[in-house]
């Protein structure tokens, strides 16, 4: 029942597994956090499908919750949408995407648990711009850039189907807010994804993200599903 993470496990340094359930209750969450004990487990993540209070248990507990957008690409969602002439593929050294990819990651759990370091959580997000360079966590980069081709904002999609992809992360930076950048770059995507034969975007956010939130519902995404994430620390970290 319990799978460990090895990635994380490895990148935190300390034993992480995850949970996955349709149903829970009381029986259920103490056999598997016993288990868990027994197996020497520094921290448990439950994804389920509806709430679940783990801080009954009297562990350090963050919960969060996952919302999931989709966006149905046909060609009457998309007749009245532009691409902006700024917005192309990047293809500029790495590191002058750290501070957009880091920004993304604003309402991420592991910046908001602080269980996790802040270095860890900025660490992770650097790998997740990389690993999404060379396509392993994302198939295509794309930026907004200014008159002198700094990136202002940048926007990851991941291929998952032939039918479905999703944006990984988007952001814009700090000093260029209200200039309907993410909206430009939504747009993008939508036209991007539609010429090459794709039926669903699909973007997720956090339940507190509420800027977010309204973004996507104002840019015609439709609630899809919901996620709640329980992360119980067993035993603290070294």
């Amino acid at each position: 029942m319990i799978i460990q993470n090895h990635w994380e496990s490895e990148f935190f340094s300390c034993k992480i597994g995850e949970v996955i359930l349709n149903e829970i209750s009381n029986n259920i969450s103490t056999t598997i956090l016993q288990e868990a004990k027994n197996e020497n487990y520094n921290l448990i993540c439950f994804k389920l499908n509806k709430y679940f209070d783990f801080t009954v248990y009297g562990y350090d507990t963050y919960q969060s919750q996952r919302i999931m957008y989709k966006f149905s690409l046909t060609s009457e969602s998309i007749k009245s949408l532009n691409r902006h002439p700024n917005i192309t593929t990047y293809k500029g050294p790495i590191h002058t995407l750290y501070d957009l990819s880091i920004q993304a990651g604003k309402y991420s759990r592991f910046k908001l648990d602080k269980n996790f370091k802040h270095f860890e959580f900025m660490n992770l997000y650097k790998i997740w711009i990389e690993k999404s360079i060379n396509n392993v966590m994302g198939d295509e980069i794309f930026c907004y850039n200014s008159k002198t081709n700094e990136p202002l904002g940048l926007i990851t999609v991941k291929y998952n189907s032939k039918k479905d992809c999703t944006i990984g992360l988007i952001s814009v930076s700090n000093n260029a807010r209200g200039q309907k950048i993410g909206t430009h770059l939504i747009n993008f995507v939508k036209l991007h994804a539609k010429k090459n034969d794709f039926t669903n975007l699909f973007v997720p956010t956090q339940e507190n993200n509420t800027i977010a939130n309204k973004f996507y519902l104002k840019n015609n995404f439709e609630l899809d599903s919901q996620l709640f994430l329980s992360q119980v620390w067993l035993k603290k970290r070294g």
